[in-house]
């Protein structure tokens, strides 16, 4: 997929949040990583979608409320950023390879 076909994707899912997933791998594929995961927390209320390859993993971990009982999840929530982030945007390399969530 090249980039003008991503970004209409992009577009379309921000209409229409079923085409999340398949953005999602999109992403994963150009960052050569098993796959992708987007979620927000509104309230007190967590909404997430995941691509097809990491579906299942996901569910678990939302399931097991780790969102809100993981370093991660607070330290991406006290950033209060309006976008996109990665973990090592709230971690130094050598925290996150240690941190409980990763390692399970």
């Amino acid at each position: 997929m090249d980039e003008e076909q991503l970004l209409d994707q992009i577009y379309e899912a921000g209409a229409i949040p079923e085409y999340w997933p398949t953005v999602l791998q999109a992403f994963a594929d150009v960052a050569g990583v098993a796959g992708g995961l987007l979620f927000t927390v509104r309230e007190g209320q967590v909404h997430w979608m995941a691509s097809q390859s990491i579906q299942d993993m996901s569910a678990g971990y939302f399931e097991r409320g780790y969102p809100g009982n993981d370093d991660r999840t607070a330290r991406l929530l006290a950033r209060n950023h309006p976008g996109f982030l990665v973990d090592l945007d709230v971690f130094a390399r050598e925290d996150w390879e240690a941190d409980p969530i990763r390692r399970e």
